[in-house]
């Protein structure tokens, strides 16, 4: 009917509006979508729009507030049992409670997604779950649980030919061994995470490859590449609507600018990041952006 349709629309658009970082207008979108689909309460149409929110709250820093819409949105799923959508649920509960710091929860429900996506024999899901846990045990310093689980995921990848999958792997791997001290291993690893994404075409995954590989760089005191990778970065988020993305790599350009001796560029752009953080009503760079003033402060 009419109403349905409308409301998966909504939920699409918002969808997109998410992943390009336009906070506002997506949750307007699925707070309109929500009211369409309220009368047919529990539909997976609900759980859908729900669990949108629930990410975006999430990426603005409202931990409780997207706990508790993850947590309905899987309450929903959960009598589809066995399918993927619960797996998923569980997944980006689980993704919640490992930024919470709730090690052992966000654990649990990894591997219980886990065990449901090994019974559906839904290879390419059970590879992003692995990297998932992957990135838990790394938050918390088992670097070497999850330089294996890492490694289990790369291997699913590879036995897919699933190319995506496999430069997400070597960027993770990259990570780790950004962790344990050597950039240059890193650096290698990020450059060949880079290029399988350049073949594929995965702007989204360009864009964040290009972001710490540039943070390598900038950390070496190597101004120049660290400059154009950002501004590569840069270019392709601003085409592409990755807002936050962008906020990144100007970040990242500031603090070259400071670096280098331009301090009123360097002020500027740290004042036109916080105007955009506050219109996009995100704090997910603020710490970053806390880093620019102190650097400036201290300078």
């Amino acid at each position: 009917g009419e109403v349905p349709a409308r409301a998966s629309v909504l939920t699409e658009l918002a969808h997109l509006l998410r992943c390009q970082g336009d906070y506002g207008t997506a949750l307007a979108s699925y707070e309109e979508a929500l009211e369409l689909t309220a009368p047919a309460s529990n539909s997976l149409a609900q759980a859908d729009v729900l669990e949108g929110i629930a990410l975006i709250k999430s990426d603005q820093g409202h931990l409780s507030e997207a706990e508790e819409l993850f947590r309905r949105s899987l309450s929903i799923r959960q009598c589809l049992e066995g399918t993927l959508a619960h797996a998923r649920g569980l997944t980006n509960l689980a993704v919640l409670q490992g930024q919470k710091g709730r090690v052992d929860e966000a654990r649990k429900l990894h591997e219980e997604s886990l065990e449901l996506l090994v019974a559906l024999e839904n290879k390419r899901e059970i590879q992003k779950t692995l990297g998932c846990l992957a990135t838990i045990h790394r938050n918390h310093g088992d670097y070497e649980e999850a330089h294996r689980l890492v490694q289990d995921a790369y291997r699913f990848a590879r036995d897919l030919n699933d190319r995506r999958g496999m430069a997400i792997a070597l960027h993770q791997s990259a990570q780790l061994i950004l962790l344990g001290g050597d950039s240059d291993k890193a650096a290698v690893l990020f450059e060949s995470s880079l290029s399988m994404k350049r073949e594929i075409g995965d702007e989204r995954g360009i864009v964040a490859t290009l972001l710490p590989l540039a943070d390598v760089r900038l950390q070496r005191k190597e101004f120049e590449r660290a400059e154009e990778l950002y501004r590569e970065a840069l270019k392709m988020a601003e085409e592409c609507g990755y807002h936050q993305s962008s906020i990144r790599s100007e970040l990242g350009l500031a603090e070259i600018a400071f670096r280098t001796g331009r301090r009123k560029e360097a002020s500027a752009a740290g004042e036109a990041i916080r105007e955009r953080l506050d219109a996009l009503g995100t704090t997910v760079h603020s710490a970053r952006l806390s880093r620019l003033w102190g650097l400036l402060a201290a300078g």
